[in-house]
This record gives C-alpha cells, sequence and structure tokens, in this order.
C-alpha cells in the first residue's frame, strides 16, 4: 500500500486532522502534534518545504496493520 493511500483511508475514517495554514517546522509543528495527542495530522503548508508533512500515521497499531 503507498503511503498516500493510507493517508486516504484514514481521511476516510474522520481520523486525519489537516492543518491548511502555513506552520513553522521549528518548534510550532511538534506543539501541534502534542496537542492532538497522537491523532493523525497532515500538514499541508510547511515554511520553507515544497512538501506536506504528515505525523501519526503510525500511532495507533490499527493504521500501523493498515500500512503493512
Amino acid at each position: 500500500m503507498s503511503f498516500r493511500r493510507l493517508l486516504d483511508q484514514i481521511r476516510d475514517a474522520g481520523e486525519l486532522r489537516v492543518v491548511s495554514r502555513q506552520v513553522d517546522p521549528y518548534l510550532e509543528i511538534a506543539a501541534v502534534i502534542d496537542g492532538l495527542e497522537g491523532c493523525p495530522v497532515l500538514f499541508e503548508r510547511v515554511k520553507g518545504s515544497p512538501y506536506p508533512v504528515a505525523a501519526g500515521v503510525c500511532s495507533r497499531r490499527e493504521w500501523f496493520a493498515l500500512g503493512l
């Protein structure tokens, strides 16, 4: 399974949190991740990066197993 497909399945289950505003990779992303307490999150706009960033997709066994 591709990583994108895994994110789509987590999104379809209503578990993926999406942050569409720009975030700073220095401490701000970590603070958001900590505040969500392990929920999968996708940062769409990361300051200084052309790529989105995902976190917490393996924070639960169910999501980890789905990815395998």
